[in-house]
């Protein structure tokens, strides 16, 4: 249970950022046109 519970936390260290960087980039998309 400690693993899972490891785990889900990488992965959330992970996928917070990855989530943040794509948030910029539609962002940036979006001011150019």
């Amino acid at each position: 249970m400690n693993f899972l519970l490891q785990t889900k936390s990488l992965c959330t260290i992970y996928l917070v950022p990855g989530m943040l960087d794509l948030l910029w980039l539609v962002v940036i998309y979006l001011n150019q046109e």
